[in-house]
């Protein structure tokens, strides 16, 4: 099943982008993106991760939860070597339990953080690619900054 074109553009106004290159599917998600998507998994009661199929995505497109939650988003740097640190993201909803919440390390050059994260298979309890999509989550460069800082980021969906 093709996405329309009208779910599309209410994908790219939810901060979920979709392009194809020459490997596949690219999809670029940006916080506000990652908020649609959680809602839309907390709402359909998906247990799981969900795969981001066409399916998934053109419902996501018309999702509409009763009540939305807002993500929380922190960093936090593990320093490993003079030059080294582990950042280790944690995203959830408001009111998550503890078992839900996704937490990931990744290892960076520090200060080398470029505000962009490559979800592979099993990196988020939450969602994560199917077949050969490619999918990346993008910080703004206020969240970078503000995570950078030790601030926790909040996003709300705007409906």
């Amino acid at each position: 099943m093709a996405l329309s074109n009208e779910s599309i553009e209410t994908l790219h106004r939810r901060g979920i982008e979709l392009d194809r290159d020459s490997h596949g599917p690219v999809i670029t998600l940006s916080t506000k993106g990652v908020t649609w998507l959680l809602n839309h998994k907390d709402a359909s009661g998906i247990p799981g991760p969900l795969e981001l199929s066409q399916d998934v995505l053109q419902a996501t497109a018309y999702t509409a939860p009763e009540a939305y939650r807002t993500l929380v988003v922190r960093q936090i740097p593990m320093p490993v070597k003079e030059h080294w640190e582990y950042l280790s993201f944690c995203f959830y909803l408001e009111c998550t339990p503890p078992r839900q919440i996704n937490l990931f390390h990744t290892l960076y050059q520090r200060g080398g953080f470029d505000g962009r994260i490559e979800v592979t298979p099993g990196l988020f309890k939450s969602f994560g690619p199917v077949d050969d999509q490619a999918i990346a989550v993008l910080f703004s460069a206020v969240e970078q900054a503000a995570l950078a800082a030790g601030e926790v980021v909040r996003v709300a969906v705007d409906t």
